[in-house]
């Protein structure tokens, strides 16, 4: 399994080389079961896999060109059997992107699903066991934060509660998500509420893993201000614990 799993992710991170193989496929499926045309397949064929043991740094690519649209694809997860992952498709000609999930049970054949709302942006994801977790905005002239989550990568749910807004990190387990944003830590199950934290402040960077999650404070605060750093630890991402 970890031979297969491995292959797939290999796979899925040569995308950005091998970009120039991919071709649009027939309709893809939108969230409610039904063809949308407008949804691209993504197929990385046979001269994709032949590269893959053989690495040759080629330059970077901004994404795949499909019936005029740019494709990208963000750093792939592992969710259930699939791998799973958050890009764009952009219209250059009018300036305009939308954010997507992509779904591939092999690395090479890709499935876009449509995230819902009003002109969403992602600005960072966190995988967990049995979800994956999107943050960003919705909202052409309102922006507004939100939070999306996915249980298999087909089918993406957009949480009733807005989340604050220019969110710079998301970590998330099984029980618990977490977002920094503006320095500040929020908490959340399921999304359907967030309590600002009290306890990290100044938080730089923020992570979870099979024991809760870890978040680091300090450092340069602004040009003439240092903070001694320190990290923080906590269960289930609501009551913290300073790292002595």
């Amino acid at each position: 399994m970890r031979g297969i799993v491995g292959r797939s992710v290999a796979i899925a991170l040569a995308l950005c080389l091998w970009a120039s193989v991919a071709s649009a496929q027939a309709t893809a499926p939108s969230p409610d079961g039904s063809a949308d045309d407008s949804l691209p397949t993504l197929s990385f064929g046979e001269a994709a896999l032949r590269n893959v043991d053989g690495w040759r740094e080629t330059g970077r690519t901004t994404g795949v060109q499909i019936d005029g649209r740019i494709a990208t694809l963000g750093a792939p997860v592992v969710l259930g059997d699939r791998l799973v992952s958050v890009g764009r498709l952009c219209e250059p000609a009018a300036e305009a992107c939308e954010a997507v999930g992509w779904h591939s049970t092999d690395g090479v054949e890709w499935t876009a699903a449509r995230l819902p709302g009003e002109a969403p942006t992602v600005d960072a994801t966190a995988a967990a066991p049995t979800r994956m977790v999107a943050v960003g905005q919705v909202g052409a002239d309102e922006v507004e934060g939100t939070v999306w989550i996915t249980a298999d990568g087909l089918d993406w749910i957009l949480a009733p509660a807005a989340t604050p807004k220019f969110t710079r990190d998301v970590a998330a387990t099984d029980q618990s998500i977490v977002l920094r944003a503006m320095k500040c830590l929020w908490a959340s199950a399921d999304g359907s509420a967030w309590t600002e934290i009290e306890g990290p402040q100044d938080v730089l960077g923020l992570e979870s893993g099979p024991g809760g999650f870890l978040a680091w404070t300090g450092g340069r605060i602004s040009k003439d201000v240092y903070v001694p750093a320190q990290a923080w630890r906590s269960a289930d991402g609501t009551d913290w614990t300073e790292l002595k």
